[in-house]
């Protein structure tokens, strides 16, 4: 079955105390369901945490999207939400996509076995998953540190998920370089919270630690790298990188060469550095380093008018218009291909307004008061910045400082 779009909405009317509770359809036999949640009109101050087939996935604010999540067959999304208006009704939008399981790999949370309870403090409990991932847990009974992941062998790992649940008095959490000291990740929450670590290659040891009291962490993670498919003449990807990488996921050096359209989206480590790269356009040499500081681009405007182009993914925007408004708008897919999962931020840096356009058939989502509005949502002032996310063929995501 090809790939088809998702586009659910439930509403629910907030009780008294502000509180609501969603609950979306399970997918049916050999369908997986997976996007992004997004509450329009939220108050900032509404907390909503997500339920996946009985197991909690974690928790987003009311002007943040929540997500990727991933439902398989006869899992159940169940949202319940506090903070809310009392008395109003929300509408809860899931947006992505929706894919035959056969066709699908897991993403958190993963269906796996339960995993074994371990004393405070002890190392690592590493658990097979669904798809070849691996899990790793460490709980620590009061504040200290103990061991997560071991030094790989051979493959470095490729981080995926990680969750937290923080103990009574617990401050913060963080996943730490054995060696390097270089912190992974870290939160402050005092519940459940889950971290998107996907594309994060690591080649040293990992440590757990809690600060103010104990707390958990799991994570989800593969041991080395799945092969990147070859090219379509030659049978490696030469063609795709040119470079001589006999269908290697592993390389030394940046990725070169022009990308062919079958391999839009193909990712290559560079082992070296280390840095991991992903293909994003046709044209030369359009590699885009994920997690790399992004391009600083002056937008050029043509009568008060700029269209986002491919070379724009990932870029952050520096829009002058002087005084006068102008207007970026973002194109459909058929237009400008941009991956899912693209993100673009815009900074007003003068006084003209600088606002964003919907192309025909294209939907942006909004928690600005009224919902987004064509040519006149965007930089609430000068100096503000917004963030455009790409969650789906032709469905975008605002958020920052918008109006």
């Amino acid at each position: 079955m090809p790939t088809q779009r998702l586009s659910l909405t439930q509403a629910a009317t907030a009780s008294s105390t502000g509180t609501a509770t969603f609950t979306f359809p399970a997918p049916a036999t050999d369908l997986v369901y997976l996007g992004t949640l997004v509450c329009n009109g939220a108050p900032a101050g509404a907390t909503f945490i997500a339920t996946v087939g009985g197991t909690q996935w974690g928790s987003w604010n009311g002007t943040a999207v929540g997500g990727p999540i991933q439902a398989l067959p006869g899992e159940q999304i169940q949202i319940s939400a506090t903070g809310l208006t009392a008395a109003t009704t929300y509408n809860l939008q899931w947006i992505g996509r929706s894919d035959s399981l056969s066709e699908t790999s897991p993403a958190y949370p993963d269906t796996n076995t339960a995993v074994a309870s371990q004393a405070p403090g002890n190392p690592v409990q590493i658990v097979a998953l669904v798809g070849g991932a691996s899990q790793a847990t460490a709980t620590n009974g009061g504040a200290g540190t103990s061991v997560l992941l071991p030094a790989p062998t051979g493959a470095p790992y490729n981080l995926r998920h990680v969750a937290f649940v923080l103990g009574s008095g617990a401050t913060q959490v963080e996943i730490i370089g054995h060696t390097s000291s270089f912190i992974y990740t870290v939160a402050f929450s005092s519940s459940a919270v889950l971290d998107n670590m996907a594309g994060q290659i690591v080649t040293e040891a990992l440590d757990f630690t809690t600060i103010g009291g104990g707390g958990s962490v799991y994570l989800t993670y593969d041991q080395g790298v799945p092969t990147v498919p070859g090219g379509t003449s030659g049978g490696g990807v030469s063609n795709a990188w040119g470079q001589a990488l006999t269908a290697k996921f592993f390389g030394s050096g940046s990725p070169i060469g022009i990308v062919l359209p079958s391999h839009l989206g193909d990712l290559y480590v560079d082992d070296v550095t280390p840095a991991l790269w992903q293909a994003y356009g046709t044209l030369n040499t359009q590699w885009q380093q994920i997690g790399s500081p992004v391009t600083i681009l002056a937008t050029v405007f043509t009568a008060n008018a700029y269209t986002l182009a491919l070379t724009d993914a990932f870029s952050e925007q520096s829009a002058s218009n002087g005084a006068t408004p102008a207007s970026i708008t973002v194109p459909t897919n058929a237009s400008v291909a941009f991956p899912v999962g693209t993100v673009i931020t815009v900074t007003q840096t003068a006084s003209g307004k600088i606002s964003i356009t919907a192309a025909g058939g294209v939907t942006i989502i909004s928690s600005v008061a009224g919902g987004f509005v064509s040519g006149t949502t965007g930089c609430r002032a000068q100096s503000s910045t917004i963030g455009l996310l790409k969650t789906a063929t032709n469905t975008w995501v605002i958020s920052g400082d918008a109006g």
